[in-house]
């Protein structure tokens, strides 16, 4: 039995592949991860909020984070 996430936090920096990192965060929700927050470091800060069944969306400095209830 595998233990997967509710939720699972990634970190992107410079000179990260992207498309790997892709490939690696997209396996996430397919295995049951119910929220995935990707935190862009390079270029403006900012964290990419995926969850499961709804769009992604994006989430300033500033902005509060909540998980999906």
């Amino acid at each position: 039995m595998q233990l997967v996430p509710p939720l699972a936090p990634e970190y992107a920096d410079t000179g990260q592949d992207e498309a790997e990192f892709r490939a690696n965060i997209d396996d996430l929700p397919r295995g049951g991860t119910m929220c995935l927050w990707v935190v862009r470091l390079a270029g403006p800060h900012r964290v990419e909020v995926y969850a499961q069944d709804k769009p992604m969306r994006v989430a300033w400095p500033g902005e509060e984070l909540r998980t999906p209830a």
